[in-house]
């Protein structure tokens, strides 16, 4: 059984949710939860983000090693609505849609020129600005939008008590200290500014044809455990209880196109690139002064899908979609070293068929091959 949730910019504004995952802890089913590198995590039934398909307009989005990119960085200003599908995704989407697929749909221009801007603040740093502008000309429209958002960090419960934490250096010492004394959470700052563009045509009643650009990038802290951890000082150094994050870098463009061909028949497709870069900064000390090692990693996918939609009858629709996919990634432990790189080719083909019984409900059978 599959369940679809939509979130729209009016519920988005109604929560006053800020970022993407902040509007996805309002779905039912759905649990957003603080990990590693200071990002969100999202859970579909218990299940975690990696086997979530998450998509941007129909595109992957995603970090190549472990599956999942923070949805923080994403502000819901260029936000339409959030499609939330939980259970057996259609095979159209191709693999990684486990246990369900979240796309998140970026505005298009109206015929009316529109201008928003927004302006917040708060206690410790918080703020957040954003400005966006669109409009539509005859067949010609596009979409431009920028935000910035930053904080010097997120406040602690008034109940939390201080633990003594365990640091475990090797080669060295055991030692321990209390490495959060309450109030705002230590290493939790953030900052981040975000681009996106979307520039295209409709030529034609059903046909459309869009240029989409987006380039975010956010600089954190990383809390560490309360409970402490470990620091390796010999070469490659490495520590997993002091770190930050001061590169967390997306880019990417595709171009997305939809051809009516005639009533019953209708072609979708995508073409896309996406790179990812982070830098992740090991520390010896709980003061984030002594700067033991950077690693870094960098990917990028790139592929494309086209999807067919031919509609015999009114209450019966057969698509067919072709996924391709390449994931390349490259990482290194510190600058002295060289990268380690692998690279993936991912293809799918899905057939579907879609029995439009009463109104609300439907049975789709589909098969696919990856």
């Amino acid at each position: 059984m599959v369940i679809t949730n939509e979130v729209s910019a009016e519920d988005i504004k109604a929560t006053n949710s800020h970022t993407v995952a902040e509007a996805l802890a309002y779905v039912p089913g759905i649990r957003v939860s603080t990990g590693r590198k200071n990002q969100p995590m999202i859970q579909i039934h218990g299940m975690d983000q990696v086997h979530v398909l998450v998509l941007i307009d129909g595109v992957p989005y995603y970090e190549t090693k472990y599956g999942s990119l923070d949805l923080n960085e994403i502000p819901v200003d260029n936000v339409a609505r959030i499609e939330v599908t939980k259970g057996a995704a259609s095979v159209l989407y191709g693999p990684n849609a486990f246990m369900g697929v979240v796309n998140i749909i970026t505005k298009k221009p109206t015929e009316k020129p529109s201008v928003d801007a927004t302006v917040e603040g708060g206690p410790h740093g918080t703020n957040r600005e954003s400005v966006s502008h669109g409009m539509k000309v005859g067949m010609f429209s596009y979409w431009l939008s920028y935000s910035h958002q930053g904080s010097a960090g997120w406040r602690l419960s008034d109940d939390f008590e201080p633990v003594v934490g365990t640091i475990v250096r090797k080669p060295g010492k055991t030692t321990t200290a209390i490495l959060e004394d309450g109030g705002y959470r230590n290493n939790s700052d953030y900052k981040s500014d975000a681009f996106w563009a979307k520039v295209g045509i409709d030529p034609s009643p059903g046909s459309e044809y869009y240029l989409n650009f987006h380039y975010i990038t956010k600089e954190k802290g990383d809390p560490s455990s309360l409970f402490g951890g470990q620091i390796f000082t010999s070469r490659p150094a490495f520590s997993s209880v002091f770190d930050r994050i001061p590169k967390y870098d997306d880019w990417g463009i595709d171009l997305s196109g939809q051809q009516k061909v005639f009533d019953q028949l209708t072609f979708k497709g995508k073409l896309f690139y996406h790179n990812h870069v982070d830098d992740y900064t090991s520390y010896s000390d709980q003061f984030y002064k002594n700067e033991i090692a950077i690693s870094r990693y960098e990917d990028y996918n790139l592929g494309g899908s086209l999807i067919g939609d031919f509609r015999p009858v009114q209450w019966n629709v057969i698509r067919l979609a072709f996924n391709y996919r390449g994931d390349s990634h490259k990482q290194r432990d510190d600058v002295y070293l060289p990268f380690a790189p692998s690279f993936s080719y991912t293809g799918s083909v899905g057939l579907e068929n879609e029995f439009n019984l009463v109104k609300n409900l439907s049975v789709v059978i589909g098969a696919s091959y990856d």
